[in-house]
């Protein structure tokens, strides 16, 4: 229904306080463990990981439209929904750290003990368990990395995790704890059987009609987007087939036949790695152009020179392009 390209950056800095501290350092700082118990970060790191899936009457960023409505047994089946989310998503974490661990003390000794005997006899099997661990650590590493733990890559460590959780359980026999892993599996099917109801019954409809939250409707006119583009760059004296443009999610698909474009998104995001200006980033980086919508480039702090519906043009090859 949408377009999947993030805007996150362009509502950072408007509404949501809590998300703007999270986007300043987006990534581990070991700092956190000082002022900190241990304990605490990682339930803060579980919080925000785990509220990425549950149900919500708002979102941030609006990346999905809040659910509104539905007092008595909807409320309640919405509450018992989210709990059984985490649950799943809390165990499917957990199983990855211990197996990952686990396997990985296997194998290193395994490996000790057949070095000398250089035994061939286990290598298939040992083989199969170390693709399953090389292919963990990352995931495990990205979760512990992100300290922004936004809503995109979230989903994206929790896909891995489900993936790594079912080729681990595949490679060991069950018998032994199939009371424990038979309720389990119930759990996660009635968890995702119910989620894609929920999801239909609340989402379907607001996203066919066009709700776009950091994302682009697939009903916006993208043959007159492409025209206003078109006529931006004239206005602006470009010569698009030079490159080094800057654009927006809303303006890529006119613009991706040409060479060295730059998100609008990580050209403001590089403000604030280079703790520098703009206009900084701007002679380092060296584009040309920019065509983007005109609030994209308020916020990246960029100006421009002409507008034709909500999309505007900047030429740095002239002055007067950056406010």
């Amino acid at each position: 229904m949408n377009r999947g390209k993030s805007r996150e950056h362009y509502k950072l800095t408007t509404g949501y306080p809590e998300i703007e501290q999270f986007w300043a350092r987006m990534t581990f700082n070991g700092s956190d463990l000082e002022s900190v118990k241990l304990t605490e970060w990682v339930r803060v790191k579980f919080a925000r990981y785990l509220g990425s899936f549950k149900y919500n009457s708002n979102y941030a960023i609006n990346y999905l439209p809040g659910i509104t409505g539905g007092d008595g047994w909807q409320k309640i089946l919405r509450s018992v929904l989210n709990q059984a989310i985490q649950i799943v998503l809390v165990v499917n974490l957990v199983l990855c750290f211990c197996a990952t661990i686990g396997a990985s003390i296997l194998l290193i000794r395994r490996y000790a003990a057949m070095y000398p005997r250089r035994a061939n006899s286990e290598q298939a099997w040992l083989i199969q368990w170390q693709a399953l661990v090389l292919f963990a650590l990352p995931v495990l590493f990205l979760f512990f990395y992100d300290s922004a733990q936004n809503f995109y890559r979230s989903f994206f460590l929790n896909l891995l995790t489900a993936i790594l959780v079912a080729l681990f359980l595949s490679r060991i026999a069950l018998t032994r704890v199939k009371t424990v892993t038979a309720p389990y599996f119930c759990l996660c099917g009635v968890v995702v059987f119910t989620s894609m109801a929920m999801n239909v019954f609340q989402f379907s409809n607001r996203l066919y009609a066009g709700y776009e939250g950091p994302s682009i409707s697939l009903s916006r006119d993208w043959d007159g987007i492409g025209r206003d583009v078109k006529a931006l760059a004239e206005d602006c004296c470009m010569d698009l087939s030079k490159g080094g443009i800057v654009l927006d999610d809303m303006t890529y698909d006119s613009l991706k036949i040409y060479p060295v474009i730059y998100p609008v998104t990580y050209t403001g995001l590089s403000v604030n790695i280079l703790k520098a200006t703009m206009a900084d980033v701007i002679n380092k980086v060296r584009p040309d152009y920019a065509i983007a919508r005109c609030d994209a480039l308020r916020e990246a702090s960029i100006g421009f020179q002409k507008s034709r519906n909500q999309l505007c043009c900047a030429n740095f090859l002239n002055a007067g392009a950056l406010k």
